[in-house]
């Protein structure tokens, strides 16, 4: 029996499931169950991304000062629940505060040569610095938080092609 795995995108939980996310969720159910049905072993994947300055923001907002987990449990609930209301036939659903996320993460880093962060580093108060994380030889650019997107115009894109092991050169 051939494998098949499929996933969507995580959702940011600094808002609640709307009808853009409702519409991916729905589209790649009916894939899953139309490979199920032609005899693949289906492996179908959602999940939540609890990781960003905007949900942290919004977590403060609600009232879960310094509790931003606590407001992403309740939102897991929410986005599932909806999720389940719709018959989303998902085999599992991730979080990335989750070990096993953190743990698969580092794997995929290590794998490709990347350093791990300086624990000295994650130990202060302080958030650390996108230096602090990554250097521009790493990612090729840096992620803006308010826009929530990849910028690789600060960087090298030959090292982001070679990665990934694509070329846009025409």
């Amino acid at each position: 029996m051939s494998r098949y795995y499929l996933t969507t995108a995580i959702d940011y939980v600094n808002s609640r499931p709307h009808l853009g996310t409702a519409y991916e969720k729905v589209t790649a159910d009916v894939i899953a169950r139309y490979k199920r049905l032609a005899g693949f072993d289906v492996h179908f994947l959602m999940g939540n991304d609890e990781h960003s300055q905007n949900v942290f923001k919004k977590a403060s907002e609600e009232g879960f000062h310094n509790k931003p987990v606590a407001y992403c449990d309740r939102m897991e609930e929410e986005f599932t629940s909806v999720w389940k209301a719709l018959h989303c036939s998902y085999d599992d659903f991730i979080r990335t505060t989750q070990p096993r996320h953190k743990a698969a993460v580092q794997k995929i880093y290590a794998s490709k040569g990347y350093r791990p962060v300086d624990k000295k580093v994650l130990d202060t108060k302080q958030f650390p610095t996108p230096k602090q994380l990554f250097t521009i030889d790493d990612l090729g650019g840096w992620t803006k938080v308010n826009d929530q997107f990849f910028d690789p115009t600060n960087g090298s894109v030959a090292k982001i092609e070679q990665d990934l092991g694509v070329s846009t050169a025409k």
